[in-house]
Order: C-alpha cells, then structure tokens, then sequence
C-alpha cells in the first residue's frame, strides 16, 4: 500500500510544527531520516540508496525525488495491469 505524497509531508509538517511549538525544532535532516523510516515496502530501494550515500539528500531534493518515484511505480502498475488484461484476452 502506497500513501499519498502529501498525506507523507502533511503528517511530516505536522510533526516538525508540533516539536517547534514545544521549542524543540527539528532538522531537514532528521525530518529527512523520519521520512524515510516511514516509506512502504515499494520505496525499500530508494530508502537503501539513500542512506547509503555519504551526504544525506536535502528535504527539498527529496521531495521531489519522491514525486517523480510515485509517478513511476503507478507508470508500472498500469503497464503490468494493461499486459495482464491483454493476456487474458488472448487466452
């Protein structure tokens, strides 16, 4: 199961607003890390990749990598649905 892009940063944002009310302001990096930590089991390859690199990616850069990862994972969720009901025809 996939959650929404903006579901992810809106849970996100409200956590960071809630540590900053209580002057404790959290840093894009372990907002970055809390992220991650909280991706489903279609991002285990970008959450692997990410963490393995030496310099941990901006929140922005993040963000949109994230968009266009979605975009991509539905791309092939269509594509595979689409050959599968054209498999079914065939038969």
């Amino acid at each position: 199961m996939f959650t929404s892009q903006s579901k992810v940063s809106s849970k996100d944002e409200t956590c960071a607003d809630n540590l900053v009310v209580a002057t404790h302001p959290i840093t894009d990096d372990d907002l970055v890390l809390f992220i991650l930590g909280g991706l489903g089991q279609g991002y285990d390859d970008v959450v692997v990749s990410f963490i393995a690199r030496a310099d941990l990616i901006s929140l922005f850069d993040l963000h949109g990598f994230l968009l266009s990862h979605k975009y991509h994972l539905e791309q092939m969720t269509s594509l595979v649905q689409g050959l599968g009901s054209q498999a079914n025809l065939s038969t």
